[in-house]
């Protein structure tokens, strides 16, 4: 195969040819990196560029680029070829990764031959590591007929070059930094200068940096605010100024986020959601203010961007809502209940699960390096992350969530960083069930009872209990509470599917609600029994009927109990006979009471 042939296989872009063709998009405030970069290429160093992705390292070659086709200063560069390669898009067209080495020696050979060799930007440099490549690239680095220009992440290029002496020889780190808001507002004021089709209002600027800046906190500054500002752009009509209410519509669309948590200009009545809550979460006032706390703080704008939104313990019995709660939040601040990460810390018991946790240094696998925590974050720049039987965990897996609570942050055994800023983290645990049913904190020494607070300590170190925001007692369910959730429970199987579809009606006598309240009360199970019950027997006698109508519609159907066991009876108006409709009626009418004196309650879906 010809030398050329066989750089064309490693080439991802000719970036000499995007500048002739104007497809080289220009950095803005980055002079001070640029020259940087040119520096090390007179002494006759290969630069690496390194950083955070989103910071701009990318941005910064191709405006080195740009540059040396124009100005002789850069000497090294000026009117040559520039081939960008990536190791990664070569390596996954092969079958084996074996080939990866091989095929690379071939590459460097080809360059060293070649009569005009190009110049060489490797954007995924940190690979070489993964690959075994470093002798092959210390030999294109040390060939001084053609400079070559790197970029990667800080961590993954002092793995590559921290004990190779060669690459130290030959490389040099230029490090680039997340420049700071003053900075990146200058930027996006530059970027939004050149873009002659589109104007950019400074209220939509302003906005594109506030609503990424305290909601993504797992990407970089300048790229985020761009990204969002594009998006925008993209779904802007055309010669529409973008102004703040513009890119708040396409945050809130992009993210599934409320527009009333994020908007400034919409009020956020807590009230209302206090009562929304309490529908859900029943008998647990201390847990909902809690939760609406940090709801009230993250609207107005004042989390501390630090830590993560919120780090919450949730103590109590089985089935009294905790789980429930964290669903619910991500429901309301995210949008969906599918934005909570549920990771069972029972599964983690053992001396070394910090490491599938936060990754395994010594593990071939990259997945397993990364660790289970970083692979389920992935696709959830904000959301819930609950913690399940957080106490059942080993206190080593413990320790390791010192640091991510404190920075809002932590690094995994592949090196990689991994901001959790944009999270809430909610753990739940039954340590400390038995004591006082009031909330307490160790940081304002709210009053909680001595023998739940001795049941915690001896399961967590007070070194991590008191990095909690809030620890709250979850109070044992009484029958009142109890026959609330069985009443939600039973509207909620009026809203399934099956019914909605067929425009079906459902009634329910109230002395359905005290049947299932009295086989289903459990101290120790809560809700779940209930939930169990009213499947076991509610459920299962609406299907009795559907299946045996499966074509009629807009039927009435009825719980009510015969023989003391919950029965599903077509009603009045619907397909059922005259007869079976005053038999029903009839025995609505003796039942219906109930043992709390309430009337029956009829569901009405659309």
């Amino acid at each position: 195969m010809s030398n050329n042939k066989t750089i064309n296989l490693w080439t991802e872009r000719d970036l000499t040819a995007d500048f002739k063709r104007n497809r080289l998009s220009p950095a803005f405030e980055v002079d001070e990196f640029i020259h940087r970069v040119a520096d090390v290429l007179a002494a006759g160093k290969c630069p690496i560029v390194t950083g955070p992705s989103g910071v701009g390292k990318t941005a910064i070659v191709h405006e080195l680029i740009r540059r040396a086709q124009t100005d002789r200063q850069f000497d090294r560069l000026w009117k040559r070829q520039v081939l960008q390669i990536s190791i990664q898009r070569r390596s996954v067209s092969l079958p084996r990764n074996q080939q990866v080495g091989t095929l690379f020696d071939a590459f460097v050979d080809a360059v060293k031959q070649s009569w005009r060799p190009p110049v060489i930007f490797i954007r995924d440099v940190e690979l070489a590591y993964e690959f075994d490549l470093e002798s092959a690239l210390a030999s294109l680095a040390g060939f001084t007929k053609a400079p070559v220009i790197c970029e990667g992440s800080a961590e993954g290029i002092s793995r590559l070059i921290e004990d190779n002496r060669e690459l130290q020889q030959h490389f040099v780190t230029v490090a680039i930094d997340e420049p700071d808001l003053t900075r990146t507002e200058s930027i996006l004021r530059t970027w939004s200068a050149q873009k002659g089709d589109r104007t950019f209002a400074e209220s939509g600027i302003q906005e594109a940096i506030a609503l990424t800046h305290r909601f993504l906190g797992r990407d970089r500054m300048p790229r985020k605010a761009i990204d969002l500002l594009e998006q925008t752009d993209a779904h802007a009509p055309r010669k529409e100024t973008i102004e703040s209410a513009q890119v708040i519509d396409r945050f809130c669309a992009m993210h599934r986020t409320p527009r009333v948590l994020v908007d400034p200009m919409i009020p956020l009545d807590m009230s209302d959601l206090r009562e929304e809550y309490a529908r859900e979460i029943v008998g647990q006032p201390e847990a909902i203010d809690a939760m609406l706390e940090m709801i009230g703080v993250i609207k107005a704008g004042l989390s501390d961007i630090r830590r993560p939104l919120g780090v919450f313990l949730l103590v109590g019995g089985s089935g009294v809502g905790k789980t429930h709660l964290a669903h619910l939040v991500a429901k309301h601040l995210f949008g969906s209940p599918e934005q909570l990460v549920r990771i069972n810390m029972a599964d983690l018991g053992g001396d070394a699960d910090d490491d599938l946790l936060f990754g395994c240094s010594y593990s071939e696998d990259s997945d397993r390096r990364r660790g289970m925590l970083t692979m389920r974050l992935l696709g959830h720049p904000f959301g819930v992350v609950l913690l399940d039987e957080f106490e059942k965990a080993n206190p080593t897996v413990h320790d390791r969530f010192f640091q991510l609570i404190d920075e809002g942050s932590f690094i995994n055994a592949d090196g990689e960083f991994v901001p959790c800023r944009s999270l809430i983290f909610i753990a739940t645990s039954n340590a400390g069930a038995l004591g006082s049913a009031q909330p307490f904190g160790f940081k304002t020494n709210e009053a909680f009872g001595a023998a739940a607070k001795c049941e915690l300590e001896r399961s967590f170190r007070f070194e991590l209990l008191n990095r909690f925001d809030r620890i709250i007692q979850f109070q044992t369910l009484d029958q009142t509470a109890i026959r609330a959730i069985a009443r939600m429970e039973v509207d909620k199987l009026g809203q399934r599917f099956g019914l909605l579809r067929r425009k079906i009606e459902l009634t329910t006598d109230d002395a359905v609600i005290d049947w299932i309240v009295a086989r289903g009360f459990d101290t120790e199970q809560g809700a779940r029994a209930i939930r169990r019950a009213v499947e076991r027997w509610l459920t299962t006698a609406l299907a009795r009927v559907l299946v045996e109508s499966p074509s009629a519609e807009a039927m009435r159907i009825g719980l009510t109990l015969q023989n003391d066991t919950p029965v599903a009876i077509v009603l009045p108006n619907g397909e059922a006979t005259p007869t079976t409709a005053r038999r029903s009626a009839i025995k609505v009418e003796k039942v219906g009471a109930g043992l709390f004196g309430r009337k029956r309650r009829t569901i009405r879906t659309p």
